[in-house]
């Protein structure tokens, strides 16, 4: 017997009343084998699984700064970087900081430490930076140092980075930012939360010193390539993941890519997509706040350009007709999680996977 579709995809991020694999184990029981089906997995909680499992050498946010923990010379290393609201406001709470926490110092306290530095002296005045240079590295011939923030001194800031490079090396380090707020803007992890709620945490004067950091930041790492095609690495997409790692990472030679998007390469989905005839997604919440920190964006389009109809099952949707569209969607199902395989198999047998 043929059926409608005869080899299923079912991918996303799995819940714990939705789970790709039991759904590619009930698609098996339900037509006795003869469907062809093949989960994947693409759950933030899974991500460094994933990701080693494809031989990728990878880095927690607390290991950044410890350049003995990243790759060997010559290799790459990655991290994962999730959206991080301030819960207080940096400069006030940078010096009770320790030494490594990178999610909370962000990329400025990051700087200074991958430079051997102390990162609690993110807000500190150049004079103190250029003092514990010269305690470390021994004398160093600068500009007069003043009372300023230590980057708003160009040629201190250069310097922290070349020292940040060399210590650094010949390694490269890649962030896959599960979320696609930059750092800085409206619609920034420093604006928003990421249920999609106001952060009022940060004041204006510490927003005036971290565009000042990344716009500095952002040319200096602009002039290597004799460019300035980029305006701020803070306004990257991806850039506000680990507050700011992101942005970091591009000026320190890296990259920065959506979380998505590397799973999707690490597990070969384009490949098992193209041999499909049917996408199942899952995806815990459709809603405009959420939606495009998601892998949906990413299997629409991959899945329209092979013209391949798109099914999601979620447990909450706001989305309309048109927004599902505009996702590439043909159809959604709201399930819930006391009852989610049953619907999922009535809404399989009764609609979709049918006798030809």
């Amino acid at each position: 017997m043929t059926y409608t579709f005869n080899r299923v995809l079912i991918a996303g991020e799995t819940t714990p009343a939705l789970n790709t694999r039991d759904i590619a184990a009930l698609i098996s029981a339900e037509f006795n084998g003869a469907v062809d089906r093949h989960a994947i997995d693409l759950s933030r909680d899974k991500a460094e699984e994933t990701m080693r499992s494809a031989g990728l050498n990878l880095i927690s946010t607390d290991e950044i700064a410890q350049v003995s923990k990243w790759g060997p010379e010559g290799a790459d290393t990655w991290l994962v970087a999730d959206h991080a609201s301030p819960k207080v406001n940096p400069v006030q709470s940078v010096p009770q900081l320790e030494t490594g926490q990178g999610a909370e110092i962000g990329g400025v306290g990051t700087l200074l430490a991958l430079a051997g530095l102390n990162p609690r002296r993110a807000y500190a005045s150049a004079k103190d930076v250029i003092a514990e240079i010269v305690s470390k590295y021994g004398s160093w011939s600068a500009l007069a140092p003043g009372d300023e923030v230590w980057f708003q001194n160009r040629e201190l800031m250069h310097h922290v980075r070349s020292l940040a490079l060399q210590n650094i090396g010949n390694r490269r380090l890649h962030v896959a930012s599960a979320t696609e707020r930059p750092l800085l803007g409206l619609d920034s992890t420093l604006a928003m939360a990421e249920n999609g709620q106001p952060v009022n945490v940060i004041e204006p004067q510490t927003l005036g010193q971290l565009t000042k950091f990344y716009t500095v930041y952002t040319q200096i790492g602009e002039a290597e390539k004799l460019s300035n095609t980029v305006s701020s690495y803070a306004r990257q997409i991806g850039s506000g993941g680990g507050l700011g790692i992101g942005a970091l990472a591009l000026g320190l030679r890296g990259t920065l890519s959506q979380l998505s998007d590397v799973l999707i390469q690490a597990t070969g989905l384009q490949k098992e997509l193209a041999s499909s005839d049917l996408l199942i997604e899952i995806i815990p919440q459709l809603h405009p706040q959420t939606v495009a920190d998601s892998p949906l964006q990413e299997l629409g389009e991959l899945a329209a350009e092979l013209a391949i109809p798109v099914i999601v099952f979620t447990h909450e949707s706001s989305l309309s007709n048109h927004e599902l569209a505009e996702w590439g969607i043909h159809a959604s199902y709201v399930v819930d999680p006391k009852a989610a395989m049953s619907k999922v198999k009535r809404v399989l047998k009764g609609t979709w996977i049918r006798p030809s």
